[in-house]
């Protein structure tokens, strides 16, 4: 097999632990891709994600599906850490030579992604599908969380600023990264095991979003194909979005938190949709 999950996670253990969009986004943008699947890969992803649920101790709801490598985390497994992520240097007031910018490990979220496709179209053990399906589900939306595939990289964070966790705030919200996990605190953060209260909250969320983000409006960003070619969109979004109109140890202000919770609905719909298509693609 191409895909060699052991060497995977032996690298693993050397890389830096990021955080994630919050649960909340995750559920969304796996409840709008699961709109959108055909039925024989509805009935697949069913299937691949299933097999692990006997033994899953905190297995509540396919929603929460989206979420399961975020819980793995919170159990003190942290050696997966770096698949979440792409730290893809944003040198401001500062030349490359004059930082200490060490780049990311090869086995980041674009590489992830790229080698689980492999591994969906090739005969492998339904255990690594299923750990791997959980994963791409996961990872397809940490990709579109700009502080994912950016590090700010600056004479005072000369190594960079960790996508932001570096880019200390005040406020309720204490740096940049946690803002836009939060989806600039705009988004109910839905409680979990989830009840029927919260699957509504969710699916709800889900059509908003897609009802003012849809396929049609999205569809020039949707023909951008390739995981390094969304990673370096979402990349510039970071660099023109995330890190302007917002100031170090200053409070966000009303106009950043407004302006960039639009920002963060239109990269739920597309990962929502990509995630979607690129299922029916290659599962």
């Amino acid at each position: 097999m191409r895909f060699n999950i052991l060497v995977l996670i032996a690298l693993a253990l050397s890389v830096d632990l990021a955080d994630a969009w919050s649960a909340t986004p995750h559920m969304i943008i796996f409840a709008i891709a699961r709109r959108d699947l055909k039925p024989s890969t509805a009935e697949k992803v069913k299937t691949y994600l299933g097999y692990m649920k006997e033994n899953d101790v905190n297995f509540e709801s396919w929603y929460e599906l989206a979420c399961w490598p975020d819980d793995l985390r919170n159990t003190g497994l942290t050696l997966f850490g770096g698949w979440h992520y792409n730290d893809i240097p944003y040198f401001d007031g500062i030349s490359p030579y004059d930082s200490e910018f060490q780049p990311h490990p090869k086995y980041n979220a674009t590489y992830i992604l790229q080698e689980t496709l492999k591994l969906f179209q090739e005969e492998g053990g339904m255990f690594y599908k299923s750990l791997m399906l959980r994963f791409f589900i996961h990872v397809m939306g940490d990709m579109h969380q700009p502080l994912h595939m950016a590090t700010r990289v600056t004479k005072k964070n000369p190594g960079g600023d960790r996508g932001g966790n570096l880019f200390q705030l005040r406020g309720p919200v204490r740096n940049l990264h946690a803002l836009w996990d939060q989806v600039m605190r705009k988004i109910h953060k839905v409680k979990r095991p989830l009840n029927h209260a919260g699957r509504s909250t969710i699916e709800y969320y889900a059509t908003q979003i897609t009802e003012q983000y849809t396929r049609r409006k999205l569809a020039e960003d949707l023909e951008i194909e390739g995981f390094y070619e969304i990673g370096m969109q979402v990349h510039a979004i970071a660099r023109i979005s995330a890190y302007t109109d917002i100031y170090e140890y200053s409070y966000p202000s009303e106009y950043y938190r407004s302006s960039r919770f639009e920002v963060c609905k239109r990269l739920i719909a597309l990962a929502g949709y990509r995630l979607a298509d690129l299922l029916n693609k290659y599962l």
